[in-house]
């Protein structure tokens, strides 16, 4: 059974048909496709990250639900300080950052271990990461 991704009230989720099996994504960052489905997010370089899954399908063409803009529980791809910008790696565990040209999915509320969920505030699509001086 999948886990349940908790979700603030007032977060903005959306519904995309899924290019793939979504089943054990739910935590993991969403990319948009071609042609308007969604895939578990596969870099953070090249890939818009348009939000956290919060309820995957279990097959290619299912309904999945994304978490685009607000709190929401995410899956750690490694250890995370609170407040750090956040992007995905290959397999859509959400990883900091600090690589200019990456899309963002949001910022740390909280630290994390590898493989915790924890608190992430998703922000908008079309971020990347700019260096500050």
């Amino acid at each position: 059974m999948a886990r349940v991704i908790q979700v603030q009230e007032g977060a903005q989720v959306i519904s995309r048909t899924s290019s793939e099996d979504m089943s054990s994504a739910n935590g993991l960052c969403v990319q948009l496709d071609a042609g308007g489905t969604v895939s578990i997010a596969d870099t953070a370089a090249s890939h818009l990250i348009i939000g956290i899954c919060v309820d995957g399908g279990a097959a290619s063409g299912d309904l999945v639900s994304i978490c685009v803009m607000g709190m929401c529980k995410a899956l750690a791809g490694t250890a995370i300080n609170e407040y750090e910008a956040l992007t995905c790696e290959s397999g859509g565990r959400v990883i900091d950052t600090t690589t200019v040209g990456n899309y963002l999915v949001g910022q740390a509320m909280e630290a994390a271990a590898d493989g915790d969920y924890f608190d992430v505030l998703v922000g908008g699509g079309h971020v990347r990461y700019a260096a500050t001086s």
